[in-house]
């Protein structure tokens, strides 16, 4: 027996590279303290162990179902958005809208005039959206904001990250499934977003589609994956601004549907990593429920949507009657107006769109207001 107690640290330093599975880690384990722990279910996966047979989740290299991400999150659709992100509830003058509709265009203008004609990539494209359109959206935005006055001090005491990292894991159905994304990006705040519905016992008796057994979805199975939380910046509990306020994703050539499953997922990993990283448990209802936004854009349509992460009680029930996350989201709406094709392509560019005038062609103002109204939203803490 001290033969093996000597021989376990050594095998236990190198499991990570043995990817030795989580019954022989805990059999060495054992072999090293006095009083060893009891055996860690498989259904709730803990951080720093091995998943035998676990499913790799990538959303951006998927076009994933709408109703399978439903199921995989536990997530309930709630209609429309928030009442405090109602048009109606934002007060925006009109010669704000009229200065942005004029700024926005003459950016895009210069945008198209720089434009060479030869055939592009889709990595190319996203990066002209990422570094572009969405880009410049975003600065007329919160250069209006910042000019407002004191409403909008949020955003003052804010950092807007380009891809930060996250991984995170849980289990659904019996089967243990790890997210890795890396968003376009997060607008990070100092306190977190307020939350968007009090009365968690609505969700009770909505019905979730499925459930799907791991064959029938999008993942990429693996032997042994080793369970790791990444919750979008390195030492999250140290950092001046920990809570995401609002989420912004690039998706290119797809679908409307295919645009609310991406956000659905990318906002229910982020705030389960937050989740796991402040040391909620699986298995468990939120004393405290967490919420955050996101925008999904293509560089023309907009879709907005709002996730409030209420359990972590993924259950093996087929008929859940416990309370689940929400959603709310609205449809594709349309910023402006795309230019007629005028050759032989078959997709022409997001900056090449836009016609060449002196009038943005179909500048949708409603939209427009429902975008401030994501980015004014006042934190909890003010």
């Amino acid at each position: 027996m001290s033969a093996l107690g000597a021989l376990a640290p050594r095998l236990l330093g190198n499991t990570t590279k043995r990817y030795l599975p989580p019954c022989l880690t805990r059999f060495f384990q054992t072999l090293v303290d006095e009083n060893p722990s009891e055996p860690i279910p498989a259904s709730n996966p803990v951080r720093g162990e091995f998943a035998p047979k676990a499913f790799i989740i990538l959303p951006e290299h998927q076009s994933r179902d709408l109703e399978q991400n439903l199921w995989l999150t536990k997530t309930a659709i709630q209609q429309s958005l928030p009442l405090r992100l109602g048009n109606a509830q934002l007060e925006i003058p009109e010669t704000a809208l009229r200065d942005f509709s004029h700024s926005f265009l003459d950016s895009l203008r210069q945008k198209f005039g720089f434009q060479r004609e030869e055939f592009r990539r889709r990595s190319l494209i996203e990066e002209e959206l990422n570094l572009g359109v969405l880009l410049e959206v975003l600065r007329s935005c919160m250069s209006y904001m910042s000019c407002a006055g004191s409403r909008y001090s949020h955003l003052r005491e804010s950092f807007l990250d380009r891809n930060p990292q996250i991984i995170t894991h849980w289990s659904r159905g019996g089967s243990c499934f790890q997210v890795k994304t890396k968003p376009s990006y997060v607008l990070w705040t100092r306190y977190p977003v307020e939350l968007f519905s009090y009365e968690l016992d609505t969700t009770l008796d909505t019905a979730i589609p499925g459930p799907y057994k791991p064959n029938a979805l999008d993942v990429y199975a693996h032997k042994y994956v080793p369970l790791k939380n990444v919750p979008g910046c390195v030492n999250r509990q140290q950092s001046l601004y920990p809570y995401c306020h609002t989420m912004l994703l690039t998706c290119v050539n797809q679908s409307a549907t295919q645009m609310q499953s991406n956000g659905i997922l990318n906002m229910f990993s982020l705030l389960l990593s937050h989740a796991l990283d402040d040391g909620r448990v699986f298995g468990s209802e939120l004393s405290s429920p967490i919420a955050t936004k996101c925008i999904v854009t293509d560089g023309t349509k907009y879709i907005f949507m709002c996730y409030q992460l209420n359990t972590l009680n993924f259950g093996k029930k087929k008929k859940d009657n416990s309370i689940k996350n929400m959603v709310w989201m609205t449809d594709a709406i349309q910023l402006f107006k795309k230019k007629s094709h005028t050759n032989h392509r078959k997709k022409t560019l997001i900056l090449e769109s836009v016609a060449p005038s002196h009038k943005l062609p179909g500048f949708n103002e409603g939209m427009l207001r429902t975008l401030i109204s994501f980015l004014c939203d006042s934190n909890a803490n003010q």
